[in-house]
This record gives C-alpha cells, structure tokens and sequence, in this order.
C-alpha cells in the first residue's frame, strides 16, 4: 500500500506542476484569465476526478469479471499492460510539462531582459 501512496503522491504532484505551467502560458496569452484559471482548473480537476472514480469502480468490475476466465496469470498480464499504457501516458505528459516548462523559462528571461 506504501507504493500506491507514493504513486498516487507522484501523480498528484506532477498533474498539479502541468496543470500550474500550462496556466501561466495561458495567463500570458489571454489579457482577462484571471477568472478563466480557476475555472479552467476546477474543470480539469472535475475531469480527473471523475476519472478517478470511473477507474476506481470499472477496475474492481474488470477484476471481477474476468478473475474466473483469465486467473491469476491473465490477470497479473492485464495489469501489467495497463501498467504499460499508464507508463506511456506519464512519458506523454512528462513532454507537455517540459514545453510548457520551456516557454515558461523563455519568457521569464525575455522579462528579465527587458527589464534591463
């Protein structure tokens, strides 16, 4: 249960930095995202954690289905392609945050050096 907490912390952590970077992007784009940030915000974490439960719910069905039909190594294979799939996506979101990261630090040097 420890690793699931880590992992969950790691997750958690990483959306919430995506989630800030994209917004000062946003911020820098749109003159009156000052309501629009939040909003934008609550919506996505509406989105994550309806997906969350979603997930949660449709996993134990999965589970239960299939625990008859698949046993115990079709299951332990099942999980370990879902790993996979969710590993992926954590390397697709690790390259938004790294643009988003990118044109952060450009444009904070770009002020630094107008400011001179």
């Amino acid at each position: 249960h420890l690793l699931k907490l880590h992992t969950i912390s790691l997750t958690w952590g990483v959306a919430q930095e995506a989630m800030e970077l994209e917004e000062e992007h946003m911020d820098k784009n749109n003159a009156n995202a000052s309501n629009g940030s939040s909003s934008s915000r609550l919506k996505r974490l509406g989105f994550v954690a309806f997906g969350g439960t979603l997930g949660g719910i449709l996993g134990s069905l999965i589970t239960a289905c299939f625990a008859d039909t698949f046993h115990f190594t079709g299951l332990l294979l099942l999980s370990a392609l879902l790993l996979e799939v969710s590993a992926r996506f954590s390397i697709h979101i690790g390259k938004i945050m790294k643009f988003y990261w990118s044109l952060t630090v450009k444009v904070r040097s770009e002020d630094d050096l107008q400011s001179l």
